[in-house]
């Protein structure tokens, strides 16, 4: 064949002589002379006569099975059996390492005539047939079937297909689960519904039980032939039995009342304590501060082993009593216990009389013993009263710093102190203001040209709708008609009752605006408060310091509020003067604009009318200027 050849899949060029080696190869529709070149460039003709030329077995074994005896014979092709005729056992396709037809080598139709070829070779027994690389099973033919393992092929259509296949399963799963949900919400709203049935039902039953019972309390008495008179007497006995049940619970809610208050005062109280006492501890001194801990411990100390003999105690207690419960059961043990307690009692008293015999004294060394004694006495109650003087110096000691401390707090506290945080807040907005003053003169004054403008705007808006609609002169003789004093008065009350309605509303407006602005700054005021209180907490633990800080800084303040009271006497007049001239610059500028602006619409109004009106422009003229006097009252 002298036409190029293309790469097998493989990648090389070289191909096999096959059992056909003379017959030409037939010219097909997907195969002609001039056919294109491979992806791996053109085939050298020598070299495909060589490869040719080499034998059978050199083949290479295919993917599809092993190279065996049998293969040496070479299986025609499917291309190279002729129509009509197939060899037996050849029905699945096998894996040889014949070319495979692809489908666009497909062969003829079996009824399609032609030439039957015999096979020489062909007749393979059982054991030589070809082994593929699924093996023996694998010769079945391919399923059409969309199975896990039915397909031998599993190429990008089939996952594509498998994938598709979960997207649908998945997607009947949620809109299952979405039907489940609505469901779900359904039952619950449903039950919320059931629930509030139920409840008022119960309401509704222990409504229908009191008045069950008082149906029969009444048939019981009926029965019973009790009279009216009775039935009358037993209820004003009863409403006076509430009257008093009522009262007591009303006495006893006042009285919990009043624990209740009484108990929050003591706990304040207790926390007041607390802090004081903390606050003391701080201020102590390192030597107090450890001499105190160590107090501390002592009295944690005692009072542990002050519990223990408590429980001591109480166990011989119980015990004492287990036994005097035992003894008391019998008489002889009883009165064997008795004389045991009084021979106790008469040798106590015995040991004291020999004791006094033996330390009995002479009337002279008696004498001298209780003189020493009373020395001694005297001595003890001389030292004890200088600790009681030593302990009253301290305390009055202690007493004074603590007035001294309180006094500094109550100075910290008082309305002196208050007043000045007030003065120096007050001369922080005037700060402020100064400081802000050209900025809120500049915005003033925008918003006053802003007003103008939109005021121009409006009227030559009112102008033009007031030149493109003219009335004809039947219209102008109904309106001098209609338009009589009567109309005139009541459209004056018509707009009177507009403008005090639009008053009202911009007072109540400006109400409000100003007591969001108070709410506010009274929220700020105490944010502020409650900040500084936090700090002044934090600065009160420290009172010897604070105290000196204060001094100090108290000197400082009363010299600057007393150059701040001289800038403030100085500056004060002229501040109240150029914000009063201000004022009143803004006030006689907005009002001679806005009569202006009027007086100017006025005057082109009535020119357009009078040039298209003529003669029956006059009553017209005399309305609008009568209505435009009223507006600029009103901007007045």
């Amino acid at each position: 064949m002298s036409s190029e050849r293309p790469v097998t899949r493989s990648g090389s060029t070289e191909r096999p002589q096959t059992s056909r080696e003379a017959v030409e190869r037939p010219v097909t529709r997907w195969r002609r002379d001039d056919r294109p070149m491979t992806r791996s460039g053109i085939v050298n003709p020598a070299e495909m006569e060589e490869a040719n030329r080499k034998p059978i077995e050199n083949r290479p074994v295919s993917r599809r099975g092993l190279k065996d005896e049998v293969s040496t014979d070479r299986l025609p092709s499917r291309a190279g059996i002729e129509p009509g005729v197939r060899t037996a056992g050849f029905n699945s396709r096998i894996g040889t390492a014949s070319r495979l037809s692809s489908a666009m080598m497909r062969a003829p139709s079996r009824t399609s005539a032609g030439p039957v070829i015999n096979i020489a070779g062909s007749q393979l027994a059982g054991m030589d047939r070809l082994v593929t690389a699924d093996g023996l099973s694998g010769m079945n033919t391919v399923s059409t079937s969309r199975g896990v393992g039915a397909r031998q092929v599993q190429d990008k259509r089939y996952f594509e297909g498998l994938i598709q296949l979960k997207m649908r399963e998945l997607g009947a799963e949620i809109t299952r689960l979405n039907k489940e949900v609505e469901t779900y919400a359904k039952e619950h709203a449903a039950f919320l519904l059931y629930d509030k049935r139920v409840k008022e039902a119960a309401t509704e039953l222990t409504e229908l039980q009191e008045t069950l019972a008082d149906y029969n309390l009444l048939v019981d008495k009926a029965n019973t032939n009790t009279e009216i008179r009775d039935i009358m007497e037993e209820r004003a006995e009863l409403q006076a039995a509430n009257q008093i049940a009522t009262r007591q619970l009303e006495q006893l809610f006042e009285e919990r009342t009043r624990k209740q208050q009484l108990i929050a005062e003591i706990e304040e109280e207790i926390e007041s304590n607390r802090r004081s006492t903390e606050k003391m501890i701080t201020n102590m001194s390192p030597a107090m501060k450890e001499q105190y801990s160590s107090l501390k411990e002592y009295i944690s100390t005692m009072q542990e082993r002050v519990d223990k003999l408590q429980e001591q105690l109480d166990a011989l207690n119980f015990r004492k009593a287990e036994l005097l419960d035992h003894i008391s059961s019998v008489p002889i043990k009883v009165e064997a216990a008795r004389l045991s307690q009084k021979l106790a009692e008469l040798e106590e008293r015995r040991e004291v009389l020999l004791q006094e015999e033996r330390n009995k004294l002479s009337p002279e060394e008696e004498q001298e013993r209780l003189l020493a004694q009373v020395k001694s006495d005297n001595a003890e109650i001389l030292s004890i009263e200088r600790g009681m003087s030593m302990l009253q110096d301290q305390i009055k000691f202690t007493k004074k710093q603590i007035e001294t401390i309180n006094d500094d707090l109550e100075e910290s506290q008082s309305e002196r102190f208050k007043k000045y945080q007030e003065l120096k807040k007050r001369e922080e907005t005037i700060e402020t203001f100064l400081i802000n003053f050209e900025s809120t003169k500049a915005d003033e004054l925008q918003r006053l040209n802003d007003l103008e403008t939109d005021i121009v705007k409006t009227l030559t808006k009112m102008s033009k709708h007031l030149i493109t609609l003219p009335p004809s002169a039947v219209e102008y003789e109904l309106l001098e008609k209609d338009f009589s004093s009567a109309n005139i008065f009541a459209g004056d009350n018509s707009v009177q009752s507009l403008s005090l309605d639009y008053r009202q509303l911009g007072m109540t407006l400006e109400k409000l605006n100003s007591m969001e602005i108070r709410i506010k700054t009274e929220i700020e005021t105490l944010q502020q408060k409650i900040a500084d209180m936090k700090n002044d907490l934090k600065k009160y633990t420290d009172l010897d310091s604070l105290q000196d800080k204060f001094e100090e800084e108290k000197k400082e303040l009363t010299n600057e509020r007393e150059e701040l009271l001289r800038m403030k006497d100085t500056d004060l007049p002229t501040l109240q003067e150029a914000k009063s001239t201000y004022e009143r610059l803004m006030v006689r500028r907005f009002v001679f604009s806005t009569i202006s602006s009027i007086k100017l619409s006025c005057k082109s109004l009535s020119s357009s009318i009078d040039e298209r009106i003529m003669n029956k422009s006059v009553s017209v003229t005399r309305i609008f200027y009568f209505f435009m006097d009223r507006y600029a009252e009103k901007c007045i």
